[in-house]
């Protein structure tokens, strides 16, 4: 994708296809649903493979919205709700 300047001075941010800034993904990782994820503060999920086949472990799935229904940033902190989840 395309690099545009930042909110702070000299940061860069790489574009995906559809115009949106991607983060870097490491600020957390987390599992939700039997998947794997990495967060960042200003970026949606990004989906990674955990396997015992070393050619696709830690590969990047991709971006996740979860079926169009997440359009924003999500926390890289997330809580969980042991009675919920």
């Amino acid at each position: 994708g395309e690099i545009s300047e930042g909110i702070f001075q000299n940061q860069h941010y790489v574009h995906d296809d559809h115009g949106e800034p991607m983060g870097t993904a490491n600020t957390n990782i987390v599992a939700h649903q039997q998947r794997a994820y990495a967060l960042y503060e200003s970026d949606k999920p990004y989906r990674f493979n955990l396997s015992f086949d070393s050619a696709k472990n830690l590969e990047t799935v991709g971006r996740e919205d979860f079926a169009g229904q997440l359009h924003h940033p999500v926390a890289a902190h997330p809580k969980v709700d042991y009675r919920t989840n």
